[in-house]
């Protein structure tokens, strides 16, 4: 009996070699690598399935045909916008070389935004009042664009239903980056750096507003809880839009009447300044800024503050 379970054994092992070397058994199959696209750093290819590696590290798994949209629309855009094989650098700018006028949005609470749609991979995650730029929609999901807080282009897929559209004239302005954006007929005219709301006191509120009215050289004053002057500052250029705060210049300069007025060096400006030097919830611009946003807007035109 030990000789025959001797012999058995040596015969398992003879016939496991042999289905190893001919490649039968359970042998893992060979998986290639391969780079698809700049925002999706790597993808597996396996058959019918592609790989994706998703925000955590996780294995999204994907058929051709998806992956294939996803990176058909990539290509897409990419030749949309590049002219004469010269990429534009700058994503959020209108490519006015090839009359590219893409509309934009902002969202209307936290949402996932999604690699693809067949297994939601994670590609990001946009606040409540992000400003997004609408690249294409097939009435269900729309893909888009967004700036996140890091400073990363952020593109993916979210659901109609979780953003609203701006109108094609607007202000967008950025807390985390401490950045004013203005838009007339959905082309960029300006970007500035803006001082907001003191953090964690006086904050700049996050939301979708429209500018409540105009005014030139007044004086805006601040109160305090019994009622005494807070402070009072002259600003040669005034936009409220959200109750008392506003947009105005702030910037130290000699105005026409010889006195000096202002009481920021825009020079010295960085986008952590609000962090320890704030305003009191209104939005700080230097002087030129603030008379072409004066110039370029009216009461009724958008505001969307965000992080």
């Amino acid at each position: 009996m030990k000789k025959n379970a001797l012999n058995n054994t040596i015969l398992s092992f003879m016939l496991a070699v042999a289905l190893l070397l001919t490649g039968c058994g359970s042998r893992k199959k060979k998986v290639e690598t391969v780079n698809v696209s700049p925002d999706i750093p790597q993808v597996s290819v396996d058959n019918n399935a592609l790989v994706f590696k998703d925000e955590f590290g996780k294995d999204c798994y994907v058929n051709r045909s998806m992956a294939a949209g996803v990176m058909e629309e990539e290509k897409k855009l990419t030749e949309m916008e590049t002219n004469n094989h010269e990429t534009v650098p700058v994503v959020e700018e209108v490519k006015e070389e090839n009359n590219i006028k893409y509309d934009f949005g902002y969202t209307i609470k936290d949402v996932y935004v999604w690699d693809n749609l067949e297994h939601k991979c994670f590609a990001g995650y946009a606040n409540e009042y992000q400003k997004i730029m609408i690249l294409s929609t097939d009435g269900e999901y729309s893909f888009i664009e967004y700036i996140d807080d890091n400073d990363q282009v952020v593109r993916g897929y979210i659901p109609v239903e979780n953003y609203k559209k701006i109108p094609n004239t607007f202000i967008a302005i950025d807390k985390s980056r401490q950045e004013l954006t203005m838009y007339i007929d959905n082309e960029l005219v300006l970007t500035t750096n803006v001082v907001t709301g003191h953090y964690d006191k006086y904050d700049t509120p996050s939301g979708y507003f429209g500018i409540t009215g105009k005014g030139t050289e007044t004086h805006l004053i601040g109160k305090k809880s019994d009622g005494s002057i807070d402070y009072s500052e002259y600003v040669d250029y005034w936009m409220p839009f959200n109750g008392d705060i506003g947009i105005h210049d702030a910037e130290i300069h000699t105005h026409q009447d010889g006195f000096t007025h202002g009481w920021r060096d825009f020079n010295q400006v960085s986008k952590y300044t609000y962090t320890y030097n704030g305003s009191h919830g209104c939005v700080n611009v230097s002087n030129e800024d603030a008379k072409e946003i004066y110039e370029n807007t009216s009461v009724g035109t958008k505001v969307l503050v965000h992080k």
